[in-house]
């Protein structure tokens, strides 16, 4: 009996330690919580020891302009706040972005607008942070005028910090400007002061055709505009052609063979059963493809539209001048350039006949008259 009565014991003390030693075996797990990029917002709760079995409320909290995207790791998930369970080591990153902004760009009048990124914290175009340069780019026959909107003044190009929504406007007005150089067999000479030319442009308002289309407000060879409708001045008259020759000719005052830049011998262009070529046409070769001399068709539109009722040479002369192609009749009196005391003559591209080609007259006693090729007149230039 006391044999049985010490076992029973024994086996009661055995139970205990068991149950002693089982709370000692308690597992724990270490959870790393980070965010990434480390400025882009914080997490809770800190990375630590966690016990098996512990559920772990964790959040991600994005940093101004940054937005939290997702969980990645050993826990995946789109939401920001969030309950594990502890059952493994775990490593999760939350993971945040930077937030991004619509940039608006409109235009007014006819041009495009550049958008070069500058400076980025990442590789997506307009998040908050990035430096966007912007550069206004006017169709020919406008110009860039100013920004509106969230940039305001006329700097080209200008920079904008993209921070929020923004919206802006570049501005053009009509009004741009064609160029060119010393181009040999066009420009009279290679002196210094035929070296370089700049014409204002100007977008036709008139019915018919032409009508809608640019053109160069200043004579061909012009460096000025004429001050009134019958200025005289040789650098505000331009440069003569004779029809179908591209080479220009200079007079440095009175409309006299011994004033004529260059003096070359004067070209025999009569029998010539062509319009003017466009290798000849020195619009297109200055200018490029898309110019060229005006049509006949485009000088009668252009006459008719700027005409006073009954027609009248005289006040067609004020009329012409005061157009907005500002034609007027730089030559003093008759010569081997014009007919009949005519003295303002512009060629058009179209012949008539072999031996003459239409031209606009200004004074007039018609609208567009012809004369023959060999004569020397004013070139204005049309674009396509």
């Amino acid at each position: 009996m006391r044999k049985l009565l010490f076992l029973s014991v024994a086996i009661i003390g055995s139970l205990i330690l068991l149950s002693c030693g089982s709370t000692d075996s308690t597992t724990n797990y270490q959870v790393s919580i980070s965010a990434s990029p480390s400025e882009g917002g914080t997490v809770s709760p800190s990375s630590g020891q966690y016990e098996e079995r512990t559920s772990l409320d964790i959040s991600a909290t994005p940093s101004e302009e940054y937005r939290f995207v997702e969980w990645q790791g050993d826990y995946q998930g789109t939401n920001s706040s969030a309950t594990i369970t502890v059952d493994s080591d775990k490593n999760i990153q939350a993971i945040f972005a930077k937030k991004e902004y619509a940039l608006t760009i409109n235009t007014e009048g006819e041009g495009t607008v550049d958008e070069s990124i500058l400076q980025t914290t990442s590789t997506t175009d307009y998040e908050s942070g990035t430096i966007v340069e912007l550069t206004a780019n006017p169709t020919e026959g406008w110009r860039f005028n100013n920004w509106e909107g969230d940039i305001e003044g006329n700097q080209n190009p200008e920079q904008i910090a993209i921070d929020e929504e923004k919206s802006v406007t570049a501005v053009f007005e009509e009004g741009g400007y064609v160029s060119h150089g010393y181009v040999g067999g066009i420009t009279p000479t290679s002196e210094e002061r035929f070296a370089e030319r700049t014409y204002p442009t100007i977008r036709a308002n008139w019915e018919g055709v032409g009508g809608d289309k640019l053109w160069t407000k200043w004579n061909l060879g012009a460096t000025a505009a004429p001050e009134n409708a019958t200025d005289q001045d040789p650098e505000k008259r331009g440069w003569v052609f004779q029809f179908n020759r591209k080479q220009g000719y200079h007079y440095d005052g009175e409309f006299d063979e011994s004033n004529r830049i260059p003096q070359t011998e004067w070209e025999d262009v009569w029998g010539e059963d062509s319009n003017w070529q466009l290798a000849n046409d020195p619009c297109r070769q200055l200018f490029g493809s898309t110019w060229r001399l005006p049509t006949l068709q485009e000088w009668d539109a252009f006459y008719n539209a700027y005409k006073s009722g009954t027609f009248n040479p005289d006040i067609y002369k004020d009329d012409a001048f005061e157009s907005p192609l500002k034609l007027h009749s730089p030559f003093p009196g008759r010569g081997f350039w014009g007919v009949n005391g005519q003295v303002g003559a512009y060629w058009s591209g179209t012949q008539f006949g072999d031996f003459e080609a239409r031209y606009l007259r200004i004074p007039s006693s018609g609208d567009v008259a012809s004369i023959t090729k060999d004569r020397a007149q004013l070139v204005r230039c049309i674009k396509n």
